[in-house]
């Protein structure tokens, strides 16, 4: 009797282990969650990649010294992917296998839609930012909860803004962009709000990476392009108005958001100021309960020159980070993936106290940003100020499908 009773007690205490082990979710356990981030680590997108990880973790450490979301802390494994699409497969099944519960702050869009289909399979949730093509929204993913300025409805309000506001009729205007689908998105959204106002922009594409733009500021000139917009990354666009001073060709040049970045004072010069460019956040001098908790984290986690916040694309980290603790402390102790994705979608419409407009999630949306803004560059200051309040584009991306 006595051993039947030793066996059934054995018994009991492994089908409530296994019953346990399979009712918890990967990568959380009793005290922790684990998330998983790729990013360029290394190569042109590097300062960008070690931006975001930084970011990341600053946040992190933050929540940590706070006791964690209903006592687990938070911890992240990075694989750098070099923005290499190929290469973001292989990190994300690594990541994969080490047992995460998520991706947080990911960004790039071709390294993104390279591994769309893997997610949905996965099915393990993921917040990209800095990730600017409209696929990453339409249609529709369940496990992706987009972040970011889109590059097609990007395009379409350089168009609003030249030719409704300003009303400029006689402008001509070009497009400058990253050869991938970042820059095409751009390229379309370009030419989708041009055709609106019955123009067409004359478009020249570079490949990441380029040490030269010569070729595509001539054709630009010889295009007699009054404006031109540049899709890609910031040093790239102090590099191309500097290529054309040097051709003593003087548009009016406009960035995406990736290029509202005080650095192209560095990287270009004085030949910066005046430059215009699309942005889908706060600026750092604005005030805002977002923006003052992102500049009290970066001030007390971050090692200089990222201690302070003087970059717009940092308040999308903080966008992106704050997006996730609100679903985690929403699900409670019962953090399951599934859990945390239905918590996520009802994140829509939640004040991000200047970070970014009103998230725009929903059990039928992904897409988390809609509102734009035009800022103007002063090299001086080393600083944007607005041309325009939020404003959303005349055609949405929803509206091309």
């Amino acid at each position: 009797m006595k051993t039947k009773g030793m066996f059934f007690s054995v018994f009991l205490a492994v089908v409530f282990l296994f019953s346990h082990s399979a009712l918890a979710e990967v990568g959380v356990t009793e005290d922790s969650i684990l998330f998983g981030h790729f990013a360029p680590m290394s190569g042109p997108g590097a300062y960008l990649g070690k931006m975001s990880v930084g970011l990341t973790q600053a946040w992190m450490k933050h929540i940590n010294d706070q006791g964690g979301i209903h006592g687990r802390k938070l911890s992240l494994i990075i694989e750098d992917n070099k923005y290499d699409p190929n290469l973001t497969k292989t990190a994300f099944f690594k990541l994969m296998d080490k047992k995460i519960f998520a991706l947080i702050n990911v960004y790039g869009s071709s390294p993104c839609v390279a591994i769309m289909d893997d997610v949905q399979k996965a099915k393990i949730p993921v917040i990209p930012t800095y990730a600017s093509t409209h696929l990453m929204f339409l249609p529709m993913k369940r496990y992706w909860f987009w972040l970011a300025g889109c590059g097609l409805e990007s395009g379409v309000v350089v168009n609003d803004y030249i030719y409704g506001d300003l009303k400029l009729k006689d402008a001509r205007l070009g497009i400058c962009y990253q050869d991938d689908e970042w820059g095409k998105d751009g390229r379309l959204g370009t030419e989708i709000g041009a055709k609106k106002y019955g123009k067409k922009p004359v478009a020249v594409s570079l490949k990441r990476g380029s040490k030269d733009l010569t070729s595509q500021v001539t054709t630009l000139m010889m295009s007699r392009a009054t404006h031109v917009y540049f899709v890609g990354y910031a040093p790239d666009f102090a590099m191309l108005i500097k290529t054309a001073q040097n051709l003593n060709y003087r548009p009016q040049f406009i960035g995406d958001y990736v290029s509202v970045d005080a650095r192209i004072a560095d990287w270009g010069g004085p030949i910066t100021d005046g430059a215009w460019a699309i942005g889908v956040t706060g600026l750092p001098q604005e005030q805002g309960m977002g923006i003052d908790w992102a500049k009290e984290i970066s001030a007390k986690y971050m090692p200089a020159p990222f201690d302070k916040i003087f970059i717009p694309l940092q308040l999308i980290i903080f966008a992106g980070s704050k997006a996730a603790q609100t679903a985690l402390e929403s699900c409670g102790r019962n953090l399951t993936r599934e859990k945390f994705v239905d918590a996520l979608g009802e994140t829509g419409g939640l004040d991000m106290g200047g970070l970014v407009g009103k998230l725009g999630y929903s059990k039928t949306s992904r897409k988390g940003i809609s509102q734009y803004r035009v800022y103007k560059f002063h090299y001086g200051q080393k600083k944007f100020t607005m041309l325009s309040d939020w404003r959303y584009p005349s055609i949405k991306a929803e509206e091309t499908r």
